[in-house]
């Protein structure tokens, strides 16, 4: 993989620590070091999100106003790399003089806001970068790879504070642990945009897809064909599906079941790649969500379960509700990034930021749900004791997994099999590309495997990063 592309890929893991860290650990946080009832904290994680939701496409139409140049976007994220992780790490310090409720709301907010200016240019540049649909493949699947190593990474870090063996640790321990998994994606980010300095002023290099990008006419670009379904999926997975790996902090402290799901997220990517290669993404699909709605009917039979054969049974069952929520996910946004690439091939309008400012808005909308479902589902006495009887609790999100589950396929498997056959229809270009980075969602179909030249003619291993006029 080309220099340029494995520095995207170093900073899109930095930033992976950094969401995972959040998305796991918060509501744990809220819970457990602020002691706020479940109730409290559900509320409280759901008004976040939802304002992080709508500044996402507020953001993307801001930063879309100007050229999508890959210079111009890598320098926002440096800067939102460094103001966001600084929000960051005083996000889950502990408040002295403040309430609970105050501190975690005001720096809440605070971190919503500048982490726009890290997440938006940086999702952006998956596409812009690319200068053909290889490209985007290659991003797009080196990204998968690498968010759940983050995850996994995150997860060892927080078990040796939560987990069965660990001595109760303070707010302070907390804090660091933040702090060190931040300073990679400070790095990173920073070293992408030292890589990354100009556009090269090259005439046959002058656009990424070597059409001239035609400015957008009114003031909010057209969305990619496909979006709308892909849009309710997406909420559908992020709202009721992932109830269940919010839960996982909370088993923490009986068995390593947070490490297994983590684990999971990475380990079953080959299992779905070759699939979507010889079936479809659609396939695949079908297969991660049904793995995930099993899993999780597991998870809340292994919990009454004594002994070793319970620890067993959570271990196992959340490794595999991992592969499968992680599954779900990972061919959405695979799908997301060719829908856009897609786009701007049959238009020749480039609409990335304001597109992945939509999707990410469609994501969090749903995440704020599942924060609100499980503020529900939690038991009171758990903001009390991490040792609370959490059965009830994993039946209600198996419930939710379930139900999400059946949603989301029978919303989006319509969708990806009319991505494939219409991929199928096209002649095929050659030489076939073998194979991509470990990890990845080599694939036929849609978004997992397309080769050829560049559309610049470059094949020789050679990138030259292009320039991008104004939209």
């Amino acid at each position: 993989m080309h220099k340029p592309f494995r520095d995207y890929l170093g900073a899109h893991g930095g930033k992976s620590l950094v969401w995972h860290a959040y998305d796991l650990l918060f509501a744990y946080f809220l819970t457990q070091h602020l002691q706020l009832p479940p109730q409290t904290m559900g509320l409280l994680t759901m008004a976040l999100m939802l304002f992080g939701a709508l500044a996402d496409p507020v953001a993307g139409w801001l930063i879309g106003r100007g050229p999508d140049v890959p210079h111009r976007l890598v320098s926002l994220q440096a800067w939102g790399a460094l103001i966001s992780t600084l929000a960051f790490v005083a996000l889950f310090s502990v408040p002295l003089p403040l309430s609970p409720v105050v501190h975690a709301l005001g720096t809440g907010l605070v971190f919503q806001l500048c982490y726009k200016l890290y997440d938006v240019p940086q999702n952006a540049l998956t596409s812009v970068l690319a200068r053909d649909h290889r490209e985007v493949l290659q991003l797009s699947a080196g990204r998968y790879f690498l968010s759940g190593a983050a995850r996994i990474l995150v997860a060892l870090a927080a078990y040796l504070l939560v987990g069965e063996h660990a001595t109760s640790p303070s707010g302070g321990h907390i804090a660091l642990l933040i702090a060190v998994l931040c300073a990679p994606a400070l790095l990173s980010a920073w070293r992408l945009a030292r890589v990354v300095r100009k556009p090269v002023d090259d005439s046959a290099n002058r656009n990424v897809h070597g059409v001239a990008a035609r400015i957008r006419s009114g003031t909010f670009p057209r969305l990619p064909d496909g979006m709308a379904m892909l849009l309710t999926a997406t909420f559908v997975n992020a709202g009721l599906l992932s109830v269940m790996g919010r839960m996982m902090p909370y088993l923490a402290s009986r068995s390593g079941v947070l490490i297994a799901f983590s684990i999971g997220t990475l380990a079953l990517l080959p299992l779905f790649r070759q699939l979507a290669s010889r079936r479809g993404e659609h396939a695949a699909f079908l297969l991660a969500a049904c793995l995930s709605a099993i899993a999780s009917l597991g998870l809340s039979r292994s919990f009454a379960l004594p002994g070793v054969a319970g620890d067993i049974g959570l271990n196992t069952f959340a490794f595999l509700y991992g592969g499968g929520s992680f599954g779900c996910t990972m061919l959405l946004w695979g799908t997301a990034a060719n829908l856009i690439h897609r786009h701007h091939d049959r238009t020749a309008t480039r609409a990335d930021t304001w597109s992945y400012g939509i999707y990410t808005f469609a994501s969090k909308l749903g995440i704020a749900l599942s924060m609100l479902m499980l503020g529900q589902v939690l038991d009171p006495a758990v903001a009390r004791s991490p040792a609370a009887d959490h059965g009830l609790a994993l039946a209600r999100a198996a419930a939710l997994a379930a139900l999400g589950a059946l949603v989301c396929t029978m919303v989006i498997y319509r969708t990806m099999k009319s991505l494939r056959e219409s991929h199928a229809g096209r002649p095929r270009p050659s030489p076939v590309l073998e194979a991509v980075p470990q990890g990845s969602n080599g694939s036929s179909g849609s978004t997992f495997a397309e080769s050829g030249e560049g559309r610049n003619g470059t094949s020789n291993g050679e990138v030259r990063l292009p320039s991008v006029p104004g939209r």
